[in-house]
């Protein structure tokens, strides 16, 4: 059980260990040489970490902290590569989740390129509005983001 504020996974270590989100949620995050926090985004559960060091060996890509009471299982990258290596379905479905994640990428690389913060905004509030109320067609954000949160995941 990781508590609000606690590291699961620091930027450079070299842990090896896959986690996969069973309650709560976490934040993928590094921050600059001067101090900035660069927001990746968040994970709940159902959700994988450290699966890209497990993967190619090298050092962890980015900080993962716990941002309410989080409950991970922890697997060893071994016990990760027999799963790959002998569940088929598994491994598609860490495929598509790997691919996913690159079109994510590929996106947020092309807004920052290329779009003015007003509509980096505006797309970053449309992507956390996933619920919609259908007698009203409203939609919420829930939680709703700090005035930081959205600066770190806009790049400004």
């Amino acid at each position: 059980m990781y508590t609000p504020g606690e590291l699961i996974v620091a930027h450079g270590e070299s842990g090896r260990d896959v986690f996969f989100i069973l309650e709560g949620r976490a934040r993928v995050t590094l921050f600059s040489e001067n101090g900035r926090e660069i927001f990746y985004g968040d994970r709940g559960p159902g959700d994988i970490i450290g699966e890209v060091s497990a993967i190619d060996g090298k050092a962890r890509s980015a900080s993962v902290v716990a941002l309410e009471p989080t409950r991970a299982a922890r697997l060893p990258a071994p016990a990760f590569r027999r799963l790959v290596t002998d569940h088929p379905d598994f491994s598609w479905a860490l495929l598509e989740h790997l691919s996913s994640g690159i079109r994510h990428m590929t996106d947020r690389v092309y807004e920052f390129s290329t779009l003015v913060v007003r509509r980096r905004l505006i797309l970053e509030l449309l992507r956390r509005a996933d619920d919609r109320d259908e007698s009203t067609s409203r939609v919420f954000i829930d939680p709703a983001p700090t005035h930081f949160e959205l600066a770190a995941s806009i790049s400004t």
